[in-house]
């Protein structure tokens, strides 16, 4: 047998690490991005059709005899679907029974936006069961300023599950937008997409002046963290979401696996505008949970009062990541991004985002406890590009909201060598030379759209209610 002299190991060990040091600054940077969301389908509908309309009075809920609101969601079982005919309904929707696994109960408008709950107080949509999916309602309580309420909630005792909630529009609410809170029991497998929330916080009583709720969207059980009941596997996309008085999305501890992307955040107002007293603001998108990826999403002209992001550590072992946003036109704000103590768990990341534009665009530098790398806009913190480089000539064309690189983007443009980073931009184009772009987006020299993902046509079709 041959024997290995002592320095042999050694040789071969160094030769070892340069090959793979070597070979490593070929490599790709390595991704960090958010899993595929699980989304899942309703198999609604394809059932009994139980017509509904304002002033219905039939049992047998057929299009030319059509029932009331409650008597048609009454008589639909699993599988069925209950028609909203045009009109305004005085009634508040209230399901009454569970859907099925592949048979979701389908309360929906027979025409998209026509069908109108207004004016009635409590929570005007209120989801209590499994497996429902609700499509293409216009809801407005503008006299329900009721303390505990919202236009649209899930059961705030928990429990449900399967649930979609999409093309609605959400208008001028007396408090909050869309709740869902897993109060006792958790609440899992939640989708609100192609939604338009248009106004929150809207003060019709002045009792609750100084003390109701407006968030646009609350996800989860305030004051509590880890196991605790709340909110799990929820994808929020497609959405638009705009004068809201509070926050635009506030997602408590209590929810892990959140996906929100695709949205846009716009024309946040003081509370004072909604009729409501000044209290504290707590910014724009508040991030307290749970693996919770905020991604490809626009916020702009908006009034936090405070700062865009309120972050806090992740509640699991995996991050929080925040990427590959667009955030411009903010006033008032006292800083970008904040970080909250409170969670023990893994370190949240916020990369590759575009701030343009914001009032203050600092960070705590002295803060350890986020990563902050790779966005252009960004004061106080190392391996960003501060304000200064964020130039107006550097974007396609910033007044219309489009901050493609151009050419004069030499400080961006394969630059992002820290991690984390996304493997692609916010239009979908993979990376582009050897290393990300400082920014949402991937600068294109010759602007090649073939790897570029088109904008969801649904979210271009989502129409401004009078």
């Amino acid at each position: 047998m041959q024997k290995i002299s002592t320095s042999q190991p050694l040789i071969i060990f160094v030769t070892i690490m340069a090959i793979i040091t070597l070979s490593g600054l070929k490599q790709p940077i390595e991704a960090q991005e958010a899993p595929k969301p699980p989304i899942f389908k309703d198999g609604g509908g394809q059932g009994k059709s139980y017509f509904v309309d304002p002033n219905g009075r039939a049992r047998n809920c057929t299009q030319q005899s059509p029932c009331a609101l409650n008597e048609g969601i009454k008589q639909a079982k699993a599988g069925d679907s209950v028609v909203l005919l045009d009109g305004t309904y005085k009634q508040n929707l209230e399901t009454r029974r569970d859907g099925a696994d592949g048979k979701h109960i389908v309360i929906r408008a027979q025409n998209k936006g026509k069908a109108k709950i207004i004016d009635n107080v409590g929570n005007l949509i209120h989801i209590k069961h499994s497996y429902i999916t609700i499509r293409g309602l216009y809801a407005h309580d503008k006299s329900a300023s009721v303390k505990g309420t919202s236009t649209i909630r899930i059961s705030i005792k928990g429990g449900q599950h399967h649930i979609i909630i999409e093309d609605c529009t959400i208008f001028r609410s007396g408090n909050s937008g869309f709740v869902v809170t897993g109060k006792d029991k958790i609440n899992r497998h939640i989708i609100f997409r192609n939604n338009f929330i248009d106004g929150t916080g809207y003060n019709t009583n002045p009792r609750h002046a100084g003390n109701l709720p407006s968030e646009a969207m609350y996800i989860g059980k305030a004051g509590g963290f880890g196991n605790a009941p709340g909110v799990e596997n929820i994808m929020i996309y497609n959405n638009k979401i705009r004068d809201f008085s509070s926050n635009g999305l506030d997602i408590k501890a209590t929810v892990k696996k959140a996906w929100i992307y695709n949205n846009e955040f716009y024309d946040q107002v003081p509370y004072e505008a909604h009729g409501l007293k000044t209290h504290s603001r707590d910014g724009t998108v508040l991030i307290q949970g749970g693996e919770i990826y905020f991604y490809n999403n626009k916020i702009h002209n908006c009034d936090p009062h405070s700062q865009v992001f309120k972050i806090r550590k992740s509640t699991t072992s995996k991050p929080n990541l925040v990427y590959n946003n667009v955030i411009y036109n903010i006033k008032n704000n006292r800083r970008a991004i904040l970080f909250f103590s409170g969670n023990r768990g893994a370190t949240s990341q916020v990369y590759n985002n575009t701030f343009y534009r914001l009032k203050n665009s600092n960070v705590d530098a002295s803060n350890r406890e986020l990563v902050i790398k790779n966005n252009i806009g960004i004061n106080g913190v190392g391996d960003n590009l501060s304000t200064s480089d964020a130039k107006a000539s550097y974007f396609k064309a910033p007044s219309n909201g489009d901050f493609s690189l151009t050419s004069s983007a030499t400080k961006a443009i394969n630059k992002a060598r820290s991690k984390p980073v996304a493997s692609k931009d916010a239009t979908g184009r993979q990376i582009v030379g050897n290393n990300r772009d400082y920014g949402a987006f991937e600068y294109s020299k010759n602007g090649n759209e073939e790897n570029k993902r088109p904008l969801p046509p649904t979210i271009q079709s989502i129409e401004m209610r009078p």
